[in-house]
């Protein structure tokens, strides 16, 4: 995967605020953007933690109910 620089955000933000007619979209957009990134990143957190990606059994437990299968929708404030 491509590391992302800092170049690569600026070009994104100006695509982003391109595509948007007013204020109110590009707020929806950003906000849209944000919780996609937190979400990806927590995602992340836990895959590392524990050692296993979702949808993916843990290896050595042979537990069913042991896997991740998805997430619930959540409100940051």
């Amino acid at each position: 995967m491509k590391k992302a620089t800092l170049v690569d955000a600026n070009e994104l933000i100006k695509k982003l605020a391109d595509n948007c007619d007013n204020k109110i979209e590009l707020k929806a957009a950003i906000k849209g953007l944000k919780t996609r990134f937190i979400n990806t990143c927590l995602d992340s957190e836990l895959d590392h933690h524990l050692a296993y990606e979702k949808h993916s059994r843990s290896e050595g437990i042979v537990s069913e109910k042991n896997y991740r299968n998805g997430h619930t929708a959540k409100r940051l404030y």
